[in-house]
Parts: C-alpha cells; sequence; structure tokens
C-alpha cells in the first residue's frame, strides 16, 4: 500500500497509518515528494488507487503514454475517489454512476460522495472554509468503500490466477 502525504489535512498519513493493524502496517510506505512522472509510473503499477478529490486523482484516471520504450504503460489501474462537500459529477470518475465520466483505465472507477449537509463555495477552496463545524464526510459509509475495494482486488486476484 502507497499513501501519500496530505496537502490540506497536514499529517493525516501518519494518522490514518496508526489505525492499521501492526502486522499490516508493515506494509504501507509513504511516498515522499517525487517528480510527477515517477509518481505517474508508481500509480500506473497500482492495481487500485483510492484518493479524495486532488491532483494524483486526476493523475491516476488519466491515460498513461511514456515517451520511453522502456516502459509500456498498464492503465489498468482501478480508480476510486471519496468526495465530501465536493460535487463528484463536477470532479469524479465513475464507469456506471450517471452523469459521471468513466476514468480513462482500462479497468473500473468509481466514487463515493458523502452526505455532506451542505454544498457550497468554499467547498472547492478548502483554504476559504468558513464552517463553524466541518461536516464534509458526515454520512460516508467506509465499511462500503472497503468492502469495494477489497471485492475488486479478489476480482483481480482472480482473474491473475486463472490467466497463469
Amino acid at each position: 500500500v502507497l499513501l501519500g502525504a496530505g496537502y490540506s489535512y497536514n499529517g493525516i498519513e501518519k494518522i490514518i497509518t496508526a489505525l492499521i493493524p501492526h502486522h499490516i502496517r508493515k506494509k504501507v510506505v509513504i511516498v515522499p515528494h517525487m517528480e510527477i512522472g515517477i509518481y505517474t509510473a508508481l500509480i500506473d503499477f497500482c492495481d487500485v488507487f483510492v484518493s479524495a478529490d486532488s491532483g494524483p486523482l486526476h493523475i491516476a484516471a488519466s491515460k498513461k503514454e511514456f515517451i520511453s520504450s522502456l516502459y509500456t504503460a498498464r492503465n489498468k489501474t482501478a480508480v476510486v475517489s471519496i468526495f465530501g462537500a465536493t460535487d463528484s459529477r463536477t470532479y469524479g470518475y465513475d464507469s456506471h454512476m450517471k452523469n459521471h465520466i468513466p476514468a480513462n483505465q482500462n479497468a473500473p472507477s468509481k466514487v463515493f460522495s458523502s452526505g455532506a449537509p451542505c454544498r457550497n463555495i468554499t467547498c472547492i477552496n478548502k483554504w476559504g472554509k468558513s464552517c463553524r463545524v466541518i461536516r464534509c464526510h458526515t454520512g460516508r459509509n467506509q465499511k462500503e468503500i472497503s468492502n469495494y475495494i477489497v471485492s475488486y482486488l479478489r476480482f483481480v486476484k482472480q482473474a491473475f490466477t486463472e490467466t497463469v
């Protein structure tokens, strides 16, 4: 598991890592700052990429074509995006949900949105938030998200086993 450092929520990667059981935590690597080309190639090696609405989400969803003939892009990364108060129809990717576009990958994309009670312009500009109580992720079902990811990874493993 590769985990990027938080940007708008500084230190979130440490909080998430601390919640992971110790025996699994050894498999988590916090990705340091790196050049965009290297980061893009790293994402292309992933079976599943999970992100909030961010630049890395859009990198993961884009079709990869590399200049060097030493590497051919897989473009098989399933993209899972998690939205709070921002509108997933504008910024998210979903292969099956109405009013969404799929990611440019040969794998499914899936959006999970919270039941945020408000959606206003300050939700787009996180630094300008004026909410007294942040409720962007109210009603988000973590179990549904994890079940989807586990189910997809089982599907990938089964498909790989059948071709070998």
